[in-house]
């Protein structure tokens, strides 16, 4: 019996672990599906249903406990979408468990004309997309001290 493959890419992100160790890493995006030419966005994998994530790190593949990591950076280029700056923008300072406060940008469009930063925040999702300079930031919602602005 043959065992199936999955198609895979592989995109460069920046990690701030819970305890703040930074690692530089490569994520596994899967192909979304068989007839899709587009790799899933990291997006989908912080917020999927698996709580360990594939990664290459020094070389080498290794799991990683998402609830181990409190942010996760990568290149706007590689992942913005458009639609997703559509909305009212919030500048925001965000405090977190370890490290800097980070100074982003939130772009709000949610259904029942949610606009406000309160509402953004509080979306049921394990990772909140934040965008400074040329990065998305996914940020941990659980790591998150306190939102400025």
């Amino acid at each position: 019996m043959q065992a199936h493959q999955i198609s895979v890419d592989q995109q460069k992100v920046e990690i701030v672990l819970a305890g703040g160790a930074c690692i530089s890493a490569q994520i596994f995006l899967p192909q979304c599906g068989m007839s899709q030419d587009q790799p899933s966005r990291v997006e989908e994998v912080l917020n999927g249903k698996e709580l360990f994530a594939p990664f290459i790190i020094d070389q080498q593949v290794s799991l990683i406990n998402l609830l181990q990591i409190q942010q996760l950076a990568v290149a706007a280029s590689a992942e913005l979408d458009p639609l997703r700056c559509l909305g009212f923008e919030h500048q925001v300072r965000v405090f977190l468990e370890a490290g800097e406060p980070l100074s982003a940008k939130i772009y709000v469009n949610l259904p029942n004309e949610k606009s406000r930063t309160k509402d953004f925040l509080n979306q049921h999702k394990r990772f909140l997309p934040f965008l400074a300079d040329d990065q998305v930031i996914y940020v941990a919602s659980a790591r998150i001290i306190q939102v400025d602005g």
